[in-house]
């Protein structure tokens, strides 16, 4: 038996506050389920925050990454070796095939040190000092990472009220990301799209005009959120990087939770012909095996570094372990057509979640593409869908606070499923892209199986 004593006698845990330690006791995984103590096991509909792409424990991956610990331990960036190199060759014959606007990677180990790098680099090259970026975004928790995030708490310490210090946003603006079912304009989505551009474009045009365009060194702009879970209409995307170009600001796309899952290999790649300026990725790229991060950085951008030296080091990145990962990984996916198999079963996810929402009352809007999808749990007012809790995505809650959210996750345990989400009303799917259909299907008739019991359960509670 695992010992849970012992982290909350002598392990600072992230999310809770003092002795509260009570995570699952996990055993091992097996293909696409998560194996506890005492025999249980629970499918995993979560990939382990979207890092597993190829199914956990995979062996193929993981024989990559033991024959490079035997043959080189560990050397770091200042040498090469083969498997970064046959790593960056996998990068552009795979991810990028075909794509002419890309010319560098560098490889980072977290992603928030990704999207770190992404900042810095967009503030040197520019020479300008603001970044932009949207409502519900999250890029990590280092400094400026967490200065372009939407969650002001992250990295402070939070007391049993829910109370905190906010730390200062230096040279951060935000915008109102697409969010049409819950538009903070009170706009209709109809509207808007026999308007000449989006009001929520025409809202950012007037903040680019106001902060002024020579100031700006980078605007923030996810194809798909991927810790909320938003997806924007399609000509969102067309119209944002038209609008980036027309006053010649660089944009970053941070696909580090969202690449992979969308039936692309990134997101931005369902427009044909729009791509970023520089894009982050993590996670996936290493099927979660090793930690693993990256930025693409554009032919021009790659120009202007030519002239100089990019003063970065970070020793663990390009680790011989972490490069024959991704190695692994990226032939796996590409020999078992991983990405045609996420598109290929978007339909399936659809078909599923719309069925959930006909049935029950607190599934509101459904987002996604590919393998990747949200669901909101609300309640009705006034015959429209709400967030069931008005606080709606924001983490921070007063200790021991229930929520929607928490609620049906621990119903889905106990029925043997693993869901994630967004705290405190948004379910988040992004499993494993080997799931079969089988397993989908099981996955949502525990998930069925346990809105039911939710929506009996909550009849009680005052949100």
């Amino acid at each position: 038996m695992l010992n849970q004593d012992i982290m909350r006698e002598h392990y600072r845990s992230g999310f809770i506050s003092g002795n509260q330690f009570n995570g699952l006791s996990v055993t091992g995984v097996e293909g696409n389920r998560i194996l506890l103590e005492k025999g249980q096991s629970l499918l995993d509909f979560t990939g382990q925050l979207g890092a597993v792409i190829s199914g956990n424990g995979n062996k193929f991956i993981n024989a990559y990454i033991q024959e490079s610990l035997d043959r080189y331990g560990f050397v770091w960036e200042e040498s090469l070796n083969e498997y970064r190199e046959e790593a960056v060759r996998l990068i552009f014959s795979t991810i990028f095939k075909d794509e002419d606007w890309i010319q560098k990677i560098r490889f980072f180990v977290t992603g928030s040190e990704a999207v770190e790098g992404a900042i810095l680099l967009a503030k040197e090259v520019t020479k300008r000092e603001v970044v932009l970026t949207h409502n519900y975004a999250y890029h990590g928790w280092t400094v400026e990472a967490r200065n372009c995030s939407d969650f002001p708490e992250f990295g402070t310490v939070v007391d049993a009220q829910g109370s905190y210090k906010k730390a200062p946003k230096d040279k951060t603006e935000f915008f109102q990301y697409p969010f049409c079912s819950q538009c903070p304009f009170n706009k209709n989505y109809c509207e808007c799209q026999e308007s000449k551009e989006l009001f929520c474009i025409t809202k950012l045009r007037e903040k680019i005009c106001e902060i002024g365009p020579d100031n700006i060194a980078a605007v923030f702009c996810d194809c798909i959120l991927g810790l909320a879970v938003i997806t924007p209409p399609r000509e969102y995307v067309r119209q944002f990087r038209a609008l980036t170009q027309e006053y010649g600001i660089l944009w970053i796309d941070d696909e580090i939770y969202s690449g992979f899952r969308t039936g692309h290999w990134l997101s931005y790649q369902q427009f044909e012909g729009i791509h970023p300026d520089i894009v982050c990725f993590g996670k996936g790229i290493s099927n979660g095996t090793f930690p693993v991060s990256g930025i693409g950085i554009s032919r021009k951008i790659s120009e202007i570094l030519e002239l100089y030296k990019w003063q970065i080091c970070s020793s663990f990145s390009s680790h011989p372990a972490g490069m024959a990962a991704i190695c692994g990984n990226l032939k796996y996916i590409k020999d078992n057509k991983l990405i045609e198999h996420a598109k290929e079963k978007e339909s399936i996810f659809f078909q599923k979640l719309m069925e959930l929402k006909e049935k029950y009352e607190c599934i509101g809007d459904i987002h996604g593409k590919g393998m990747f999808w949200g669901a909101e749990i609300c309640k009705i007012v006034d015959g429209k869908n709400v967030p069931m809790m008005k606080e709606d995505r924001k983490i921070v809650l007063r200790k021991n606070q229930e929520y929607p959210l928490g609620v049906l996750r621990k119903i889905c345990i106990e029925n043997g499923l693993l869901i994630g989400g967004y705290v405190p009303n948004t379910i988040r799917i992004s499993p494993s892209l080997t799931f079969e259909v089988d397993e989908i299907k099981t996955a949502f008739e525990i998930l069925d199986k346990s809105i039911a019991r939710f929506e009996q359960e909550i009849k009680e509670k005052n949100w």
